[in-house]
């Protein structure tokens, strides 16, 4: 998927996952849905944001807490 593409999907995902913020342009922060974060602490490691490599046009998806990488496309399905 394109960029654009992409961000027409964000706003989609935000119901169907827990701690969804917005930071700035192209940047997002959730819980990780592959592995749910710490419940107990209510913290939100999963990441959406742009590929800092201008030849890669879409989101990415990673998380701090388990690693998961993978691009938006990917983590809708």
């Amino acid at each position: 998927m394109s960029v654009m593409v992409d961000l027409m999907y964000v706003d989609r995902v935000r119901p169907y996952v827990q701690r969804f913020k917005a930071y700035g342009n192209n940047r997002w922060n959730l819980r990780c849905p592959f592995c749910g974060d710490s419940k107990k602490q209510n913290k939100a490691r999963g990441w959406i944001h742009k590929a800092p490599d201008p030849s890669i046009d879409n989101l990415l998806y990673g998380c701090f807490n388990c690693g998961v990488s993978t691009t938006l496309g990917k983590l809708i399905e």
